[in-house]
């Protein structure tokens, strides 16, 4: 039995987000049609609040880079990977990736108002659009096929964020699975944020949300070793 068909056994049938189609679904992650968000009318895009100091945990300030203009890292070029080719090897990929953030970020400017930057408080409103997608799959309004390049691309956000700010790495971006891209966090950390970004799905508020993960890894990569 995999993991993922154990979690799915011991989720109750009604907080199920048709996991099969959301982690594995035969059709590459960057060909995936984009769900996109009715626009709402907003004056101007906003900055999110700032977090809870109470839950920042010894910060440090740290530079907090704007989603939808992520630069490329060293060693990268846009012209590694044309537009709309489909990505082969780990650089490719990791462009790929920070094309899909840069989107992401577009579209809540543009039909949610809203500025997101590399920190906690983009992963709140990330989280919080996320449950009202899964709910609207819930009730019915929404095919929960159309769920997966949400958390595909949410997931390569999340990602983002944690290489941006806790200095993570991807160590591994091989295959058409999302799910199964992993990151190393300093000190000794490995997750699979895309899949981590499922898993908060499936369980909502039985475990630690994304925000208490990302400060739980924050507060790791600050401690003495």
């Amino acid at each position: 039995m995999t993991r993922i068909q154990s979690a799915a056994r011991r989720t109750p049938p009604e907080m199920i987000v048709d996991e099969d189609h959301t982690m594995f679904d035969t059709l590459p992650w960057h060909l995936r049609p984009v769900l996109r968000s009715v626009p709402r009318p907003s004056p101007a895009p906003v900055e999110p609040p700032p977090f809870p100091l109470a839950l920042v945990r010894r910060r440090v300030p740290r530079v907090s880079e704007l989603v939808e203009s992520l630069p490329l890292p060293a060693g990268l070029r846009e012209d590694m990977l044309p537009v709309g080719a489909r990505p082969r090897g780990p650089e490719q990929v990791r462009i790929a990736i920070i094309r899909v953030a840069r989107e992401l970020g577009r579209d809540y400017r543009l039909h949610r108002g809203c500025l997101l930057r590399t920190d906690a408080a983009a992963i709140e409103i990330l989280q919080r659009h996320l449950l009202g997608c899964a709910s609207g799959v819930l009730a019915g309004r929404m095919d929960a096929r159309s769920l997966a390049p949400e958390v595909a691309r949410h997931g390569a956000l999340f990602g983002e964020i944690l290489a941006r700010r806790l200095g993570a790495t991807w160590a591994d971006l091989s295959g058409d699975q999302p799910g199964e891209w992993r990151m190393s966090v300093p000190p000794s950390t490995v997750v699979n944020p895309i899949a981590r970004v499922h898993r908060f799905l499936l369980v909502r508020n039985r475990e630690q949300d994304l925000v208490g993960f990302f400060l739980d890894l924050d507060a790791a990569s600050r401690r003495p070793h």
